[in-house]
């Protein structure tokens, strides 16, 4: 009787064991394989965004953040841009060298591919030279027509802080 108690416990350590180890193996491979998106300035050419993981992002909208006046915390002129590989980094030219306003993106992985799903979503978020990446979305779904194109980028006349136009 002890034995055949002894033996059960050992088979259901180890199948904890197994599947402790195995998620443990997907979430490090999972996370060899993620996007890390930051925000980057430098004195010559203004705000750049980088890919500092190891996958691409898809999908980036990136937006500016009203912190002062009428509006503070609003969300204003997303603009989305081309996915980004490891090591990527595209300028934010509409941007200029902006440091009045906050800066966030979200983006996307690949990774929902090895499960038949969409993408996971990120946000990257940066204020005061800190740059903080939190899984899910934390920026507003914007409509498809609120969304400029990066190609269509021009330096904004409007202020930050006007509503987009409809």
């Amino acid at each position: 009787m002890l034995a055949t108690a002894l033996s059960i416990a050992a088979l259901i350590l180890s199948a904890v064991t197994f599947m402790l180890g195995y998620r443990a193996s997907r979430a490090t491979e999972r996370r060899s394989r993620m996007p890390v998106l930051v925000f980057v300035y430098d004195n010559e050419d203004g705000w750049t965004l980088r890919n500092v993981g190891n996958g691409p992002a898809l999908n980036i909208e990136v937006a500016q953040k009203v912190v002062t006046g009428e509006r503070p915390g609003y969300w204003a002129h997303p603009v989305r841009i081309p996915p980004l590989g490891r090591d990527g980094k595209i300028a934010l030219s509409w941007l200029a060298h902006d440091n009045l306003h906050g800066l966030g993106a979200v983006y996307e992985d690949f990774l929902g591919a090895d499960e038949g799903t969409s993408g996971r979503v990120y946000t990257v978020t940066c204020g005061n030279d800190r740059n903080v990446v939190r899984p899910g979305r934390h920026l507003p779904r914007w409509a498809e027509k609120e969304i400029t194109a990066k190609w269509r980028t021009l330096r904004p006349e409007s202020t930050v802080g006007e509503e987009p136009s409809s």
